[in-house]
């Protein structure tokens, strides 16, 4: 951050007269210099990470009301303004001719050096340009000392090809002062500390040229390896990785992991899901109610029942066990985040992902 300092004149050397005048008391006063106005805080750039697989960086002007979106790389930039909902204080609209609707469900709230929302993205796997509303969450506080990464994470994530959606869910770790990281590769959601040895995978974590971005590589198979970073939300550490596939030609992925959390509070926020709605949540410690509103300006409400993983499960996870047969859901939670993800193949909402931020 530039901080600007004010230098007050100093006549502490011998010789110099004063500030403003000639010291005889009769000369005009100096006029005061005139008030900068402050930036707004929230203005900026944000690593952004959207559930259509892809990075890119996002960059805030709440003194003029634009945003400008650009690729991972910096390149092709998309700007327009952006205006508040009336109806909905904290919320505001993104403005953009990418896909007109009904309702303009491209909307977004704003953390402290965080912003949860949904825009309409290029679609990476059609033929021809092709725009979908898809919700993000981006970040600019990232942690570059490898010691602070350490934490139990539940992790979910969705991955995206021409063949289908697909989506995880698992619990890792990382340890050692940020050098190690643990995932439990299995159908089976367990804990870090329940999962079969077997299907437990350890990865060599080092920094990468890119101030807070990571590089893990497993120990087992150096052809298995991916970038990551973890930003800092709300006071807690929250997993993010995203972008094409090092190991898949054609496959594009999201994960977003949030500290085990066992104790779910009551809370509300707002949030987007890749079904193309945006919503309000009421959660409690049991459940949570979503008021959404699509892009066709169609209302619903939902409500979900939670679930334990059982003694082997991670203590922060839960399931919808009100979902239907083969249509399941899982929630993680961390106070200031509420992240859906539908269940893996064959679940009907395989690559299903929704993701709210608290108040």
């Amino acid at each position: 951050m530039r901080i600007l300092f004010s230098l007050a004149c100093v006549a502490a050397l011998a010789g110099l007269t004063g500030c403003g005048g000639g010291g005889g008391g009769g000369g005009a006063a100096t006029p005061s210099a005139p008030d900068v106005p402050t930036a707004d805080a929230r203005n900026g750039s944000y690593r952004v990470y959207a559930s259509n697989g892809l990075q890119y960086q996002l960059s805030l002007d709440f003194d003029q009301n634009r945003y400008t979106f650009t690729d991972q790389d910096g390149s092709h930039p998309v700007s327009n303004t952006f205006g508040t909902d009336a109806s909905e204080a904290g919320s505001y609209f993104f403005k953009s001719d990418r896909a007109p609707s009904t309702a303009n469900v491209s909307r977004f709230r704003v953390t402290t050096d965080a912003v949860v929302g949904a825009f309409p993205f290029v679609e990476p796997l059609a033929a021809t340009p092709t725009y979908v509303v898809k919700p993000f969450i981006a970040a600019r506080k990232l942690i570059t000392a490898a010691a602070e990464l350490d934490g139990t994470y539940n992790l979910f994530g969705i991955s995206r090809e021409a063949a289908g959606d697909g989506s995880a869910i698992t619990q890792t770790s990382l340890s050692a002062g940020g050098t190690v990281f643990k995932l439990c590769n299995s159908m089976q959601i367990f804990s870090i500390a329940n999962c079969p040895a077997n299907v437990l995978l350890t990865y060599t974590v080092a920094p990468t040229d890119v101030a807070g971005t990571w590089r893990m590589v497993n120990d087992a198979n150096p052809n298995d390896t991916s970038r990551f970073s973890v930003a800092r939300i709300g006071n807690q550490n929250v997993y993010l990785s995203g972008g094409a596939s090092i190991a898949i030609a054609g496959r594009y992925l999201m994960r977003i992991g949030v500290q085990d959390t066992p104790v779910w509070n009551a809370a509300a926020g707002y949030g987007a899901s890749t079904g193309g709605s945006w919503g309000k949540v009421t959660l409690s410690a049991t459940g949570n109610t979503r008021n959404v509103i699509a892009a066709n300006g169609s209302t619903s409400t939902s409500t979900n029942f939670f679930g334990g993983l059982g003694t082997t499960g991670p203590l922060g996870m839960r399931d919808i066990s009100n979902a239907a047969p083969g249509a399941g859901y899982f929630a993680i939670y961390n106070t200031k985040l509420l992240v859906l993800v539908g269940g893996a193949a064959p679940s009907a909402n395989v690559g299903y992902l929704q993701i709210n931020l608290l108040d």
